[in-house]
């Protein structure tokens, strides 16, 4: 009541004790009735005493309420102010939040007219308050969404919620600002209706770096960053489409899976900035010679892929040997070397036998595979009628089984002898080599022939290598009581193993860990994989013999190059390749072979060893001939060699 009390300040009569005092006001109000009363109706000064009864009650009465009267007026001034009060913050709290805020907020009618406008909004737009204010700002900011009739649109859907009345969101609003620039404003827009007054409330933000950043972000998920190619998912979700159009319209699709033949010698060479900059002219190349409506992507490292729409059978042959003929002319320039390219391209044909994308990359990336095996720069169509490619499945069924195996331990070593031969006596050391064996699910031994093959094209002969090392190396140690008998175990490795830096170290730590000389082992290679490998071969020998290790070079002979290489290897003994041992007997020539192989080796200081003897006619041979060791059938059969 502090309104009442100031607005009766004045007064003598407190609004707090107002109702204390109603017998007072009571008594007075009835004196003067009285009065009233008594020289209205009887005439004179004197009254009855009876006479005053009924004015009194009137008059205490009216005194109540007059009292009460005075206090609710009082508390009707209060509360009216109290509120006034309150409205006038609250309106004061709001006009600082809307001017706060980073987003920009106008009023509109529904002429277009500005009712307000905040701070941000008159900052994002470039325009003052008074420039704005009284103003179409429709006209002034907003884009025009009909080209023909300028910024005065009646189809603008801002204009359209004074028909509507309903809120929009627009995420990609094309505003102006007062310097006439453009740019992409997410907004949000609001009518808002009192009584028969309808405006609009329109709330943006300046979104224009943000869809900067998605388009960004949109175009580093579907291209390459390296070539500007369509990355492989993007790729993928092309090819998904072209393999359900094939099976909705029966249309024909072609995919190529395109392989570079030999990159890794750039990146060997010259390093891997300078192949990143041939993948990029190759790239631009490769754009120029595909037909219009063709999709070409990078799959991953050298790997590309190119996706022919509408392509048939006949079309096949003329496009790809067009971008082979083509790709010959190409040079790419480095640090003054010059590069020259070739592709392998493997080519499904998408038909209805193609049922899905992970179906149409495999096929075409064995595709790929056959076309490199037959000698590069040449292209192959998948065919699942074909042998290779049968060859090729059954080949990678046995990954997951020969995975399986490693894990479940079913895996197991055999040992064959190899006997020296020495003035026609057997030496009492022991020699041997180790074979791995493998059983399947049923128990049943399965020969290395069945699973190596698969191993060596999918990339697993280090893990199998690794295993047969720890567990050779396991086995020397568990019978240490047998290592003055033993002259030399012998380990087969793959190409895959010695050209593999980890697996050196692999080596190197596994022989400091064990007890026994290292020169009981001797590691055999077989000079095909030596050959193709030199380099790294001959480092991976020279690495290896620093521990007293010993080295075979196997299945000598099967190429006759090898006499002018034999110098560059720094090995131990000469295993002679078995189709010569084999048909000693039979063949001349092959007698001739194996005694020009020991002949040499002799000069070299290198022992021989005969592989695949079988009969005691052919043990007299090469004990004729003068071979230093002797490895088949005719001396053992292959044995289990016990773990424990």
């Amino acid at each position: 009541m502090q309104k009442g009390r100031e607005l009766f300040s004045d007064c003598w009569i407190d609004p707090d004790n107002a109702m204390l005092l109603w017998p007072f006001v009571g008594l007075v109000c009835t004196v003067l009735l009285s009065v009233l009363y008594n020289e209205i109706l009887w005439g004179g000064p004197l009254a009855n005493h009876a006479g005053y009864l009924i004015p009194a009650g009137v008059g205490g009465g009216g005194g109540f309420l007059s009292a009460w009267w005075y206090r609710r007026y009082c508390f009707y001034l209060d509360e009216t102010n109290h509120r006034s009060s309150k409205f006038e913050e609250l309106s004061k709290r709001y006009e600082l939040i809307l001017q706060s805020t980073e987003e920009g907020i106008f009023e509109l009618n529904q002429d277009g007219i500005c009712l307000f406008i905040n701070r941000a909004a008159q900052q994002i737009l470039g325009f003052s308050e008074g420039e704005l204010l009284g103003q179409n700002i429709h006209k002034l900011i907003h884009h025009c969404w009909d080209e023909d009739s300028g910024r005065e649109n009646t189809n603008c859907p801002l204009i359209n919620i004074f028909e509507t009345h309903e809120s929009i969101h627009i995420p990609d609003d094309i505003k102006i600002r007062k310097d006439g620039s453009e740019f992409i404003a997410d907004t949000f827009a609001y009518p808002v209706i009192d009584h028969e007054r309808v405006s609009i409330v329109v709330m943006f933000r300046d979104a224009t770096e943000e869809r900067k950043l998605q388009e960004k972000i949109q175009y580093m998920a579907n291209f390459d960053s390296l070539t500007g190619l369509q990355n492989r998912y993007a790729f993928e979700q092309c090819l998904t489409a072209a393999i359900t159009n094939v099976h909705v319209e029966a249309q024909q699709h072609v995919l190529c899976y395109i392989d570079l033949d030999q990159f890794k010698i750039i990146n060997d060479t010259v390093g891997h900035v300078a192949g990143d900059a041939m993948l990029q002219e190759l790239s631009l190349y490769f754009n120029k010679q595909i037909r219009k409506g063709d999709v070409l992507g990078r799959l991953g490292g050298d790997e590309f892929g190119l996706l022919l729409h509408n392509c048939c059978l006949e079309d096949i042959h003329k496009i790809i040997q067009t971008l082979q003929e083509h790709i010959k002319s190409f040079r790419f320039q480095w640090d003054e070397q010059v590069f020259k390219a070739s592709l392998s391209i493997g080519v499904c044909l998408l038909d209805a036998t193609i049922k899905d994308l992970t179906q149409a990359l495999k096929c075409s990336d064995q595709a790929c595979y056959m076309a490199k095996e037959s000698g590069r720069n040449r292209y192959h169509i998948y065919n699942s009628d074909d042998n290779e490619f049968q060859t090729m499945n059954e080949q990678m069924k046995w990954v997951a089984r020969i995975n399986q195996a490693l894990s479940e331990e079913r895996f197991f070593l055999r040992r064959q002898t190899i006997a020296r031969l020495e003035n026609g006596q057997d030496n009492q050391l022991i020699q041997f080599e180790v074979l791995i064996s493998m059983q399947d699910e049923t128990g049943k031994t399965l020969p290395p022939g069945g699973f190596i093959p698969a191993a060596e094209r999918y990339g697993l002969m280090s893990v199998i290598d690794r295993w047969v090392v720890k567990t050779t190396f396991d086995w020397l140690e568990a019978n240490s009581n047998l290592l003055p008998s033993i002259d030399f175990v012998s380990i087969n490795l793959s190409g895959a193993s010695f050209s593999d830096e980890s697996f050196l170290d692999f080596i190197q730590s596994e022989l400091s860990n064990r007890l026994f000389s290292p020169n009981k082992i001797c590691f055999e290679i077989t000079e095909t994989a030596a050959m193709h490998q030199m380099q790294k071969a001959i480092h991976f020998i020279h690495e290896v013999k620093k521990n007293g290790c010993q080295f075979a070079l196997d299945d000598f002979g099967s190429g006759m190059a090898s006499f002018g290489y034999l110098k560059n290897f720094p090995v131990d003994y000469i295993k002679i390749d078995g189709s010569f041992v084999q048909d000693l007997i039979s063949d001349p020539m092959s007698r001739a072979v194996v005694d020009s192989i020991h002949r040499i080796a002799r000069v070299m200081k290198i022992a021989t060893i005969a592989e695949h003897a079988e009969d005691q006619d052919t043990l007299e041979v090469l004990k004729s001939i003068g071979i230093d060791y002797v490895q088949g059938y005719v001396i053992s059969r292959p044995e289990v060699l016990p773990l424990s």
